[in-house]
This record gives structure tokens, sequence and C-alpha cells, in this order.
């Protein structure tokens, strides 16, 4: 927990003109995705399980799936260029890689 708030108050160090671009960045949506992958992993081979029901179904047999399916969300976030559900996408994934992280801590 101490970890994330010190995330986050850090946030207040490079200021509002810097948080925009990089919420309305696929890019950050393609990190936060992957911190995602890696931690659900770790998360699961300690024993703990997926708790998104869609993430629970493409993880059935491996994370190809997974990784399939976050590369096309990346894809289209890219090609339509849609600030607004890039930042969206961008907060829930981010979102749910900070809750592994804490965690895994």
């Amino acid at each position: 927990m101490k970890i994330l708030l010190c995330l986050l108050l850090s946030l207040n160090l490079i200021g509002c003109s810097t948080i925009k671009p990089i919420a309305e960045s696929p890019e950050t949506f393609a990190v936060c995705k992957t911190v995602d992958i890696a931690t659900t992993a770790a998360i699961i081979s300690g024993g703990g399980h997926e708790l998104n029901p869609i993430a629970k179904v493409l993880l059935t047999h491996n994370y190809i799936p997974l990784i399939a399916a976050s590369v096309l969300i990346y894809w289209a976030l890219k090609k339509y260029n849609e600030p607004t559900a890039t930042t969206v996408a961008n907060a829930v994934t981010c979102g749910v890689a900070a809750h592994n992280l804490v965690i895994l801590l």
C-alpha cells in the first residue's frame, strides 16, 4: 500500500500538463497491460485465481488468448485514436495492474 501511495503522490510532481498525454496514450495501455499480465501470472502461479470472468475464459489453457486480446485492444486504441476511450482503458488496466502489485507486495 505504501508503494501505491508513493506512486500516486509522485504523479503530482509531473503536473497535469504531462498526465494528459500519458492518460491518452495507447502506449500507456501497453505498459499497464504488460504489468497486469505479468502480475496475474505471478499471482496464479502462487495459488491465486483470476477474478475477471472474461480474462478467466481467455486463460483457460494458456496466456496466448489473453495476450492476443490485449494486442487487439492496443491496435484499436491506436487505429481509432479516441482520447476518452484510451483514457478509460488506461485507467482500468493501470488500476488492475496496481491492484495486482499490491497483492504481490
